[in-house]
């Protein structure tokens, strides 16, 4: 097979160490890398702790992610979790409806 000039290779998908070691440092972090902008917290130091996150998730050895991959990987958890949160919540009002 012939690879098609130009087509990017895709990247494996995320391990469940991956995602396990990501979650695990964003909870520790948490205040620093979500917090707004001020005197004490920069964006520098998020930029130093998304790479140093980066860096352990790289470890892992399945793909070379970027800080940008683990930010999508991040609100694609989040945009999941809320998915069935809210699926969720809709088939317990539905069920209170029906009785």
């Amino acid at each position: 097979m012939t690879e098609k000039v130009g087509k990017r290779a895709r990247k494996a998908n995320f391990s469940a160490e991956e995602v396990r070691i990501l979650l695990e440092e964003l909870q520790v972090e948490h205040m620093t890398v979500f917090s707004g902008h001020s005197a004490i917290i920069t964006s520098e130091m998020k930029k130093e702790i998304w790479q140093r996150i980066t860096s352990k998730v790289n470890a892992c050895g399945v793909a070379v992610r970027t800080v940008t991959d683990l930010k999508e990987k991040w609100r694609a958890l989040k945009a999941s979790v809320l998915n069935k949160k809210r699926e969720t919540r809709r088939k317990r009002e539905k069920g209170q409806h029906q009785r």
